[in-house]
């Protein structure tokens, strides 16, 4: 903190309270947030500061899980604080109780790093800042004596880089700089972005800038003295710093990037820059770049309110990211995915129809329904009444997809331009029929098959049976019908093990 040079000297900048930049040049800064809420510490979560720039004095906050008993490794969440450059710490209560949530929530190790703030330290100087806590982290991943604190319960291969606001421009300035796999971190291995509500800006004013309320928690007058406090002295806010896509940055096209979830809140005045710069990035080739809106929200609002209901929707999402990212592909529940047509661009890769028989749906006005299992990505369907009713379930589901008016649980996370069909036992049956009737229509890896035929065949029916029998006497030659590709699993003790490779042989033989 600086001191006022001369007693007349007046304010000419005023950040929430916090920075007070003076006419003489001098700088005074408090010692207090501009967040006065409590801290919410019930003990689950542990944290401890750590120095990560020793020149710099820079300290980043670390939190884990107090019940770490489960005893596998968390991923890491990096979590880069807001303020507009000029302001913020990691020990503000708002971002301390913040980091709570997502070290619980998320169940993950969770690194809040602090970095030096404008105008003392104008940009590029905090973005530098985010890569040395990085760097600390690879550190710690290959050092023969790592702070046992972290290296016992984190997972170095699976790091998530996230940041709020201004924070959020610099995990992208990041992302950029260490590209797809993040080489320059070995052994550390970023898995993907998350940006909320980041910090870009440009000469040129979007709409959601010139025409968004004065009174916004972030309004206009705060973003401009925010932006002449930080950037380089001298340059406007076409900074490439600033403007990722301005008239002075280098372009982004040629840069293969991780994973990123970009998150805006309908009424922050930064919505339409969060909004084009997920669509360009997608538009150039990164498919895996997706754009979540809350619909009515504020700059900030997660941080503001964590415990609101569009905090907590946001929460599921950021898990669902993490999740998909670790291999752990799942589909929203009806809680996650209730959220406003904005937020509805997260879809995940496949859907996968289960012939088997847990939350029911009737698609049939013979009331037959289908099962949506929770968490698992996969839909499952009652026993159909006869071979008629086989299809039902696909054109229940080809009519969610054409329709005006879709059940929003399925439709805000669905693929259904990628859907498998998966059949176990008698399933396995069912999915071969879907298979020769649908064709190339739809791909269809299948499950062992057959069963219980006395109880299920149509009566006076042998076992030759065309729906028992692909290949039987009685059975529709299948050489014209070409097939999608199929997987068959038999296990090896299973009495239908060579019934299921001669099927294979069959099938093979007709092409």
């Amino acid at each position: 903190m600086s001191e006022i040079s001369n007693s007349k000297a007046t304010v000419v900048e005023d950040c929430r309270g916090v920075l007070h930049v003076y006419n003489d040049g001098s700088i005074v800064r408090s010692s207090r947030p501009s967040f006065n809420v409590p801290i919410n510490d019930d003990g689950t979560v542990l944290w401890k500061d750590v120095v990560f720039d020793t020149a710099l004095d820079l300290q980043l906050r670390l939190y884990k899980p107090a019940d770490d008993s489960a005893g596998s490794k968390l991923p890491i969440f990096i979590y880069i604080h807001g303020g507009g450059f000029c302001i913020g710490s990691r020990t503000w209560p708002n971002c301390q109780n913040y980091c709570f949530q997502l070290t619980s929530r998320l169940r993950a190790v969770v690194v809040a790093p602090d970095y030096r703030l404008a105008p003392e330290n104008r940009l590029p100087d905090a973005i530098e800042d985010g890569f040395e806590a990085l760097k600390w982290l690879q550190t710690q991943a290959v050092s023969d004596e790592p702070d046992p604190w972290l290296s016992h319960v984190a997972d170095f291969s699976h790091v998530y880089i996230s940041g709020d606001s201004a924070g959020g421009n610099i995990a992208h300035h990041l992302a950029a700089r260490l590209g797809f796999g993040s080489p320059e971190l070995d052994p550390v291995r970023v898995r993907g972005y998350v940006l909320l509500a980041p910090f870009f800006g440009g000469t040129i004013r979007t709409k959601s800038e010139a025409e968004g309320p004065k009174d916004a928690f972030l309004n206009l007058e705060l973003i401009d003295r925010f932006w002449r406090l930080s950037i380089p002295i001298g340059e406007t806010t076409d900074h490439p710093l600033v403007n990722p896509f301005g008239p002075y940055s280098q372009s982004l096209e040629a840069i293969n990037f991780d994973p990123i979830l970009v998150v805006a809140g309908g009424s922050d005045l930064l919505k339409d820059r969060a909004e084009d710069y997920a669509k360009w990035l997608k538009e150039w080739g990164n498919k895996d770049i997706d754009y979540v809106e809350f619909e009515g929200q504020q700059h900030g609002f997660f941080t503001i309110d964590p415990n609101s209901e569009p905090s907590n929707k946001l929460m599921l999402i950021i898990k669902q990211f993490i999740e998909k990212h670790l291999g752990k592909v799942r589909v929203m529940t009806r809680e996650q995915s209730n959220i406003s047509k904005q937020a509805s661009s997260m879809h995940c890769p496949k859907a996968v129809l289960n012939c088997n028989c847990n939350k029911s749906f009737p698609f049939d006005a013979d009331n037959i329904s289908c099962n949506f299992s929770e968490p698992a990505t996969e839909l499952k369907f009652q026993t159909f009444k006869n071979k008629k009713n086989m299809f039902k379930p696909i054109k229940w589901l080809q009519d969610q997809a054409v329709s005006n008016e879709l059940d929003p649980w399925l439709s805000h996370v669905a693929d259904f331009s990628g859907v498998f069909v998966l059949g176990d036992s008698a399933g396995g049956n069912i999915v071969h029929h879907l298979a020769a009737r649908l064709g190339l229509d739809l791909g269809l890896p299948s499950w062992h098959r057959f069963g219980y035929w006395r109880l299920c065949l149509p009566v006076g029916e042998t076992s030759y049976h065309p729906l028992v029998n692909p290949f039987g006497p009685n059975s529709k030659s299948l050489e014209a019908t070409k097939l999608d590709p199929i997987l068959v699993v038999a296990p090896g003790s299973d009495l239908l093990k060579r019934q299921d490779r001669g099927l294979c042989k069959e099938a093979q033989g007709v092409g």
